[in-house]
């Protein structure tokens, strides 16, 4: 969308919010998450399982969500939070060089 007041441009083009740009990553994977799995692999040398069960996560707090959800107390203070993960039941595994 162009936007007279944005000289032509729109917010995407203007905006410099990461959650902004997050929150359109996250709806761009989730659309094909078995493409970004397979981008994964071939920029980063990864070998990801394209057909694993994937689940892409925005906004994760995750001891915080998960000591709430098993009803236990996180260890200290530790927290460990991002702004998107790529969550499956799979390990991968790096290529070394």
């Amino acid at each position: 969308m162009a936007l007279s007041w944005l000289n032509g441009q729109g917010w995407l083009d203007v905006s410099r919010s990461e959650r902004y740009f997050c929150l359109r990553l996250f709806n761009a994977i989730e659309r094909d998450v078995r493409h970004f799995v397979r981008y994964l692999n071939a920029v980063y040398g990864l070998s990801l399982s394209v057909d694993a069960d994937w689940e892409v996560a925005y906004e994760v707090s995750f001891y915080r969500d998960l000591s709430v959800h098993t009803g236990a107390e996180p260890a200290g203070k530790v927290t460990r939070e991002f702004d998107m993960a790529l969550l499956s039941e799979l390990k991968a595994s790096t290529r070394t060089a």
